[in-house]
């Protein structure tokens, strides 16, 4: 690793921060900039006049490759809005929310025909992997990520795939994930 940065890729990452200052937080450009950062602190990236834009330019095709390759594997968000925010978990805080507790079954026919298609997909799931199978058992009550993964002994990342294959298997059911 280099001991020190040349000054033009010191400005370049100056110019990069400020570009990503004037930024929304999470939003697509954002982490387009952020990214861009990163490129430019490796030291194998070799110095120019376009320094900066062609990191911009590199960063937003790594993210836009990753985002095509994560919605491929079935891992989508479970919400999206319009501003392109989006991989929100369900958790206490959002389930307490007015409009999510508005969007809870009205009749116990509503609850019974939801826990009818859980079955079916728990079934579907539960014959492709018995893993995913017990992931979205602890889905259904609410159980994060993390906790899936302490409670099943793997790692997060896998918890995150396997969710992905039980969004696409509930796709492949016509339901909505």
């Amino acid at each position: 690793m280099q001991a020190h940065m040349s000054a033009a890729r010191w400005a370049a990452i100056l110019t990069l921060q400020k570009m990503r200052n004037r930024r929304t937080p999470n939003s697509f450009e954002f982490e387009v900039v952020d990214h861009a950062i990163d490129l430019l602190l490796n030291p194998e990236r070799i110095d120019g006049p376009y320094l900066v834009s062609n990191a911009v330019r590199d960063a937003r095709s790594v993210l836009i490759r990753r985002g095509r390759r994560l919605r491929k594997r079935g891992m989508l968000p479970l919400y999206s809005d319009p501003d392109g925010n989006s991989g929100l978990e369900v958790s206490p805080v959002i389930e307490a929310d007015r409009t999510v507790a508005a969007a809870r079954p009205e009749s116990i026919e509503i609850e019974m025909g939801w826990r009818q298609e859980f079955r079916r997909l728990h079934a579907a799931v539960l014959r492709r992997n018995s893993r995913a199978g017990q992931v979205l058992t602890g889905w259904w009550t609410g159980e994060d990520m993390a906790e899936a993964a302490d409670r099943l002994r793997i790692s997060t990342h896998y918890v995150k795939k396997l969710r992905g294959e039980i969004r696409k298997e509930a796709s492949t059911l016509g339901m909505a994930a």
